[in-house]
């Protein structure tokens, strides 16, 4: 018992120290040409109570490695909320920008620490690090995108909203690989 317990407390620190690395390492993003929606799709597929909602294909030019643990994060975030039923992934082009929701259906966020969520060890879960929310917003900026998140009339919403992808941008970074 004590071995499973220590071998447990291992593993946590383990995490807490790879998320924190994440974190304090410079990101410079490797940028590709992909398809949100086929991105969010590929990510979800394992998942169950999870909704895509998109008018088709959503090309952006973003690291997609990095996007994708953007979404895993806030996929876990939504999933884990106390009372969430269901959750619902919303990718579209807007008037210049690529914006990517993700809403669950809980009770909301906590007030007391809504202000706070994006920075480094803000969290509302027990054993969570609250490194999450803070990689994600660095990733996001990274690639000259926001974050931000607001509470909806049944649940919470975060909004990433990126630059999309130019076709002569995508041309210039595969030429200059």
């Amino acid at each position: 018992d004590l071995t499973a317990r220590l071998a447990s407390e291992l593993q946590r620190l383990k995490h807490l120290v790879n998320e924190y690395l994440e974190y304090v390492r410079p990101f410079e993003p490797q940028k590709t040409r992909f398809d949100l929606v086929a991105l969010a799709r590929e990510v979800v597929r394992p998942m169950e109570g999870i909704r895509i909602e998109s008018d088709g294909v959503v090309p952006v030019l973003a690291d997609e490695s990095a996007i994708r643990q953007v979404l895993l994060n806030l996929i876990k975030n939504a999933v884990e909320s106390p009372g969430t039923a269901g959750v619902t992934i919303s990718v579209v082009q807007l008037a210049g920008e690529v914006v990517l929701q993700v809403h669950d259906d809980g009770p909301g966020l906590d007030p007391s620490i809504r202000s706070r969520l994006f920075e480094p060890f803000a969290t509302t879960k027990a054993g969570g690090t609250g490194l999450g929310l803070a990689i994600c917003k660095q990733i996001v900026e990274a690639h000259g995108g926001t974050i931000s998140l607001r509470d909806e009339q049944r649940g919470t919403k975060v909004e990433v909203r990126l630059p999309p992808a130019s076709v002569d941008e995508a041309l210039r970074i595969e030429l200059a690989k």
